[in-house]
């Protein structure tokens, strides 16, 4: 073989093995001669260092523990781990006490507020007070005790007061008392009317101790029936003067208008006159027996109700 066939041979050769050279594949995939590749972050994050014993991880540095977050849960911390709870439903403090069952209200302040609408506080700067007294009353006085031996029966007061203030009324009232005798052939009634004044004491938020004093004019009829022929007739008896009462009870408020209570009153007569059937005598020309027998007084003991307005 001739040199120069064998150096066209050597060049053929090398001539094809130099491509082959320049796109060999790195160690990466990519061809030999091409630039490094741009490393990515690894996804994967780094692991968080354990806390020193007696320590928890706090989740929000902003936020002392047990603050509430947005997501409605409350976050409390200790040294055994965090635990979510429930917060509160609503905008009542927890200060206020535990939620009632079924509301955001604390059950505290419902307590006081169902207290408030079911018991009402008196509302003594109502100045009109409207009271009626039914109970048992008697007379005292040798014509009741001897003469018509009268026993306890029923009787009624009304008054109508204007309370000036807390402690002071005036006011007018009306009275009517049904006499018992012994006897079914004789009825008896007393009436008077009087105008007075009125004292007030609480004792109590709801307790008022209560005293009055009046005077008026008041009477006592008295009759008989009798028969005559074949028909009844009445004879009557009437006594009329001047009357002094006193009075005084308690009030137990049950509302802010309405109050219920004992009471106790006796009313004086001081009789002027005195008529048997159509002729009247003055009480100066009585006979003295007689005006010392006829000298009637009235105490009775009621239960009272008085609502203001």
């Amino acid at each position: 073989m001739s040199p120069t066939t064998m150096t066209m041979i050597a060049a053929t050769i090398a001539l094809a093995a130099t491509p082959a050279r320049a796109h060999r594949p790195g160690p990466d995939g990519r061809p030999s001669d091409s630039p490094p590749a741009a490393v990515e972050a690894d996804p994967t994050p780094a692991e968080t260092p354990n806390p020193p014993a007696g320590e928890s991880p706090a989740l929000d540095s902003a936020a002392p523990a047990g603050d509430a977050h947005p997501n409605g849960l409350e976050q409390n911390s200790g040294a055994g781990g965090a635990t979510n709870v429930p917060g509160p439903t609503d905008a009542w403090s927890t200060l206020d006490g535990l939620p009632a069952a079924g509301t955001g209200a604390p059950a505290a302040q419902l307590a006081a507020e169902v207290g408030s609408s079911t018991v009402e506080a008196p509302d003594r700067s109502r100045r009109w007070r409207i009271s009626a007294s039914l109970g048992i009353h008697d007379c005292t006085g040798a014509f009741c005790d001897d003469g018509l031996d009268t026993a306890p029966f029923f009787g009624q007061t009304f008054d109508f007061y204007l309370r000036l203030n807390d402690y002071v009324a005036l006011g007018a009232g009306f009275s009517a008392l049904e006499m018992m005798p012994d006897s079914d052939d004789v009825t008896g009634n007393f009436f008077a009317g009087t105008a007075g004044i009125q004292g007030f004491l609480p004792l109590t938020e709801r307790l008022d101790l209560w005293g009055g004093l009046a005077a008026g004019y008041g009477g006592t009829l008295i009759e008989e029936a009798r028969r005559s022929g074949y028909s009844y007739a009445s004879d009557s008896l009437t006594f009329h003067g001047p009357v002094v009462a006193f009075a005084a009870g308690l009030d137990f408020w049950v509302g802010s208008w309405l109050a219920l209570g004992p009471s106790f009153t006796y009313d004086l007569t001081l009789w002027q006159e005195i008529c048997e059937t159509d002729v009247c005598t003055d009480w100066d020309r009585v006979d003295p027996a007689v005006r010392d027998a006829a000298t009637l007084d009235y105490w009775m003991l009621a239960f009272r109700t008085t609502a203001t307005i």
